[in-house]
Formats: C-alpha cells, structure tokens, sequence
C-alpha cells in the first residue's frame, strides 16, 4: 500500500541491497514490479514451479499465461460516447469524522456520466470507505440534494431503495459485507435482488427464482463452482468475486459502484472482472470505480480523480495525466 514514489524508493533499497551481496526474495503479483525489479523469475501455479524466466525478456502477458496455465487476453480502456448525460452527480458530499480511525470527506463533487468508467484512486485509508458508503447508501447524507441518480435525488434513500432506481454496489470487502460465507450462491443472489420483485412473491422467497439468477451469474462469468448451488465460503477469491460482480452486472445497472474490484485475485480472474466492467459501461451505463491499483486505473478507466485525505481532485482525462502525477 504505497504510492508509486514510495514503491520506487523501496526498490531502491532492495537493488542496494543485491549490490551489496545479500540476496533478495520478492513474492508479488504485481507483474510490472516483477519485471521492473527482478532478474530471475519463478512462478508458481497451485503449488508447483511451472517455470523460471528472465522477466526483463518476458511481457505482462507471457508471465500472466504462466501463472494461470492458459491464454490470457490484455484489457484495454474503449472509446466513450464523444457525449453523454451525467448519470451521477455528486454535489458537495461532506462527512464529518465518524471514527477515530476513519477520514472526514470535505466537499466531494463530481460527476459519472453514461459509457464512462470514473476511477477514484488513491492509496487505502484516505475517505473511499465514507465514499463508498454513502454511494451505496449505508450512509446518509444529512441532507437532501447531494446524491442524484438519473436526474432523481437519492440522497435520503436506503439501499434497497436505490437499487430499484439502478443502482449497483461491489463493496471492497468479499467475505461479510458483499456475500455471506455461510450462504449459498443463490441466497447470495437474493441479498441484493430481493427489492427488485423478481425473487419474493406474497412475502415468499421464491428460490426457482434465485437459483435461477445464481445459475446464470455462474455461467455468464465462467465462475467455477465445486457443485450447482455451493456455499459461497467453498469459492476462491478469484471466483467469489466473478460471482459478485456477475451478480450486480446482469441487473444491468444505471450506474455501478465497485471498490478494488480486482483486489487479491489471479490474473485470470482479474481480466475478466475488468472485461465485464468495460462491457457494461459500452452498453450504457455510468461506473465509478474506486481503486488503488494504478496498473488497473489506467488499463480500463476513462477519467481519473484522486481521493488525498478526504479531499477529491479535479476529474482528469485518464489518456492526459501520469502515474507519477
């Protein structure tokens, strides 16, 4: 959890340190410090030494296809509509200090228009938490007028609420706060679905319904399941959060909110997690993408903002600012 001049002046130590003899182990997934930093490179797939390359003479994809034994496709950001409407508009957003360890956010404003993918970056700690809780309405702003989603003011509505004006939420955290460990896929589905109408009928849950939305989840994101309707803890973290993010994107959302949306899985998951991202903002829809990796804020994101201590930064076209910027 650095920024870029930080990650470079702990690599300087570390290549002071290989100068001065002593040798340097350095466990990562990180595919460009990999190559950046090492001259030797082992890669390990489910727990075997499938290969050792010289990363400096290897690309991102060529170490990628070793680390999940198959062929990996490169994402890349797509054009966006030469104009489109503002889908969300943030007005003046501020959030006292709710904790002793939280960040109070001052006067956050901007806005998420149709085909775009808006990243938020910015090292963890600094207010993307109150960001995102008051997006998804886990936080209430204290009055009305701030949060406007398609024209209608939402400021003052709960999460469910919002959902049925189409909204959707990818919170950071998998295990707790996005799925329930101890529930099935299908019940899973049904924590963000049921105020849609199409899962509970005269107060029933209607699980043909459900599973029949986890069914489709599993299959349109290629999430690999040990059996047809499994506990969510039986997934890993790469398919959990296919599954996760499946689960908000087949609503076809007006707008949806995703934080570190590709944070601690394998590349393979990862490229697709960010494909059906771009997939869903070429269809139309406004994404606000919060997230630390650079790497990926770059790859897919139309427009960059970053988030320093509770204060947001002008919005910059994402093809006209640097990494180090």
């Amino acid at each position: 959890v650095l920024t870029p001049q930080e990650t470079n002046q702990l690599f300087l130590v570390l290549r002071q340190f290989a100068e001065d003899g002593m040798a340097v182990l350095f466990i990562s997934h990180k595919l460009d410090e990999i190559r950046a930093l090492t001259s030797r490179a082992t890669v390990l797939r489910r727990g075997r030494n499938v290969g050792t390359v010289d990363p400096k003479q290897n690309d991102n994809r060529q170490l990628a296809e070793l680390m999940v034994g198959r062929r990996v496709s490169d994402v890349k950001r797509q054009s966006k509509p030469a104009k489109s409407d503002a889908i969300c508009v943030v007005k003046n957003l501020q959030r006292p200090k709710p904790t002793a360890f939280a960040v109070s956010l001052k006067d956050i404003s901007f806005s998420a228009n149709a085909g775009e993918i808006l990243a938020i970056a910015g090292i963890a700690g600094n207010g993307q938490d109150e960001i995102m809780a008051a997006l998804s309405g886990e936080w209430l702003p204290p009055s009305s007028g701030v949060i406007l989603l398609d024209g209608q003011d939402i400021s003052q509505m709960g999460p469910a609420e919002r959902r049925r004006f189409g909204l959707g939420v990818v919170p950071e955290e998998r295990n707790g706060h996005a799925a329930i460990p101890t529930m099935s896929l299908s019940d899973n589905a049904l924590l963000t679905n049921h105020s849609l109408g199409t899962t509970v009928r005269h107060g029933l849950v209607d699980k043909t319904s459900t599973k029949l939305i986890a069914a489709d989840v599993i299959k349109t994101f290629d999430v690999r399941v040990p059996s047809n309707d499994p506990m969510a803890s039986s997934l890993s973290g790469g398919n959990l959060q296919k599954f996760v993010v499946g689960r908000e994107i087949t609503k076809s959302p007006r707008l949806l909110v995703v934080a570190q949306p590709t944070w601690g899985v394998d590349v393979g998951a990862a490229v697709s997690i960010r494909k059906s991202i771009l997939d869903l903002a070429k269809r139309g829809s406004a994404v606000i993408m919060i997230s630390q990796d650079l790497e990926e804020v770059f790859a897919i994101a139309h427009k960059i903002a970053v988030l320093h201590s509770g204060l947001l930064s002008e919005v910059m076209p994402a093809g006209k600012v640097t990494a180090e910027q």
